[in-house]
């Protein structure tokens, strides 16, 4: 019995060609959506990183009676991590794993993690600590104090609006400064969390 084998023909290279034009396009398409896509998840990721540090205030000053504190820093590895006055240090292109917000108990009322001064000063206590890469993200909080009390009963007493922008390096001033009413930023992904004096928190998302 004689078998006949059979040639499978290959692709031309005109055809080639083409199929590389076709993935080219959808390339072209779809790379933008992407990266609009992943800057969308950034800001999102930093939004749900606030919230948390204020659920985890809100946690603790209700489990102990006493205001809990939530503010941002650069020094967040150190045993007595330091409270940014600014967010001015969060804008750039580099990344940092010494940024993120650290909630802790505030004996003295002076903003600031302290040491033990013994007999008459206990250790001030660090609930959490939420690290995040800078990035090209910028942040803004409206609110009249940068450092955030939690009461027991999870009222803030001040208001405000969280401002997130990505990316952040090739704009240079937004367009409207940070509230909850303000319009969003036309160039930038932004998200809103805003902080009601109730301690309730919302999202707001273009």
């Amino acid at each position: 019995m004689k078998y006949q084998i059979k040639k499978s023909r290959g692709f031309t290279l005109t055809e080639l060609m083409i199929v590389v034009a076709i993935i080219g396009i959808l390339a072209a398409i779809a790379g933008p959506s992407f990266a609009n896509t992943i800057r969308r998840a950034t800001v999102m990721k930093m939004a749900r990183g606030f919230e948390s540090a204020l659920d985890v205030a809100a946690f603790n000053a209700k489990t102990s009676g006493r205001p809990v504190k939530v503010c941002a820093t650069n020094t967040i590895n150190n045993p007595t991590p330091s409270c940014l006055t600014s967010l001015s240090a969060f804008t750039g292109s580099g990344n940092s794993e010494n940024f993120g917000w650290i909630v802790f108990w505030d004996i003295n009322d002076n903003d600031s993690v302290d040491v033990a001064a013994p007999p008459t000063t206990p250790a001030e206590k660090i609930f959490k600590r939420l690290p995040f890469a800078q990035g090209r993200i910028k942040m803004e909080w409206s609110g009249t104090n940068n450092i955030i009390t939690i009461m027991p009963r999870n009222t803030t007493g001040d208001n405000g609006t969280m401002c997130i922008y990505a990316p952040y390096g090739s704009v240079t001033s937004l367009s409207s400064p940070c509230s909850a009413t303000s319009a969003f930023e036309p160039n930038l992904n932004e998200v809103k969390v805003i902080l009601s004096t109730l301690g309730r928190v919302t999202f707001a998302t273009e």
